[in-house]
């Protein structure tokens, strides 16, 4: 396995860049980008990247979105209701392009991620989506995780393990995530309509015990799209799939793509 990490430079700041690629692959097949969740970071990952490098033999790239990790902090200013607008069709956009792929990458978000996946490919073209613990819409148990969050950030050691993945940049980091959903503005918040228009096949991953989302959000996102989509509630799982239930979710990943055309299982 070759890892690369690095940095690219958009219109916002330096961003950082992490490349995986299995010894042999197919540098034609749709790369697999990876959009972490609102308070994650490239090393917040862990083994997946690779894990999914390796099983489907092509590369996997991970970055740090701005403000994140050991990308530059946020463009100054408060954060709008629209913001994963903003990011998708902006900061996401001018990532790919600087990419330079030699084809439109399958995107893997989780929480935060998957639902600017799903925005992103609402106007970009894209091989497929697996949006992993995502909201179009925000729910009851939205607002109660939010809450249980804040509490863990003001009464344990929240932040110190968070800083260990962002830095000075933590503090500001929580706050643009926590104080945004829970401000009396959001609680309207949608981007349902965007999502409609969606064609690329979607492959829709929750946990059936996630803290910030209830079951029938799978249904939900199922719905509002516009092309080929499927949903998987998994058991036993809470909100971070891709570590509390990693091999289902990538031997239900290689079910995906096989359907759909974009792996043929060697």
């Amino acid at each position: 396995m070759r890892m690369e990490d690095g940095f690219l430079t958009t219109s916002q700041g330096q961003i950082a860049v992490r490349r995986i690629r299995p010894e042999t692959h197919d540098p034609a097949a749709p790369a697999i980008l990876l959009l972490h969740e609102a308070l994650g970071a490239i090393s917040m990952w862990r083994d997946f990247p690779e894990a999914l490098a390796r099983r489907f033999g092509r590369e996997v790239i991970a970055w740090d979105r701005l403000g994140h990790g050991r990308s530059d902090p946020f463009p100054p200013g408060p954060r709008g209701t629209n913001y994963h607008k903003d990011i998708a069709w902006g900061e996401t956009a001018e990532l790919i392009a600087a990419l330079d792929l030699s084809a439109p990458p399958i995107l893997f978000g989780h929480s935060d991620g998957a639902t600017i996946a799903l925005v992103y490919a609402a106007r970009h073209p894209v091989a497929a989506v697996i949006a992993e613990a995502g909201h179009i819409l925000v729910d009851a148990r939205t607002i109660a995780g939010l809450r249980i969050a804040r509490r863990a950030w003001q009464e344990t050691d929240l932040p110190q393990r968070l800083a260990r993945h962002h830095g000075d940049k933590t503090e500001a980091l929580f706050r643009a995530w926590n104080d945004t959903w829970l401000r009396p503005d959001y609680a309207d918040w949608s981007v349902a309509d965007v999502v409609g228009d969606v064609q690329a096949p979607c492959l829709v991953i929750q946990g059936a015990e996630d803290d910030y989302a209830v079951p029938e959000h799978v249904g939900w996102i199922v719905d509002a799209l516009s092309g080929p989509a499927e949903g998987e509630l998994l058991a036993n799982c809470r909100h971070i799939p891709h570590l509390e239930r990693a091999e289902a979710v990538i031997d239900r990943m290689a079910v995906f793509l096989t359907r759909h055309g974009l792996w043929d299982g060697s």
